[in-house]
């Protein structure tokens, strides 16, 4: 099953749709799978962390703005063992 899952990530992440009559905005997804490994301490000096895999699909859209600057944003939805977490970057390329 986490085959398929990554293989479909994987296959969305060479798809790329235009935005129709406006070259300039760009749409695609893009998917992958992480190690992630967190090493933290507490205030209290406890050792807390995480160390597991994740998987994470975004859709996002890359405008062009001028002849030397792209905004880029898009949400992007992670998975791990027992945290889910959607983010919503924003690049200025």
């Amino acid at each position: 099953m986490t085959k398929k899952i990554l293989l479909s990530f994987i296959l969305l992440s060479f798809f790329k749709l235009h935005a129709q009559n406006d070259n300039k905005t760009t749409f695609g997804f893009k998917g992958g799978y992480n190690k992630s490994i967190v090493d933290g301490k507490e205030p209290d000096g406890t050792r807390t962390g995480y160390i597991g895999y994740e998987l994470y699909g975004s859709f996002f859209a890359d405008t062009q703005l001028n002849k030397n600057w792209n905004l880029e944003n898009e949400i992007l939805f992670s998975y791990t063992d027992n945290y889910h977490f959607i983010e919503i970057p924003v690049h200025l390329k």
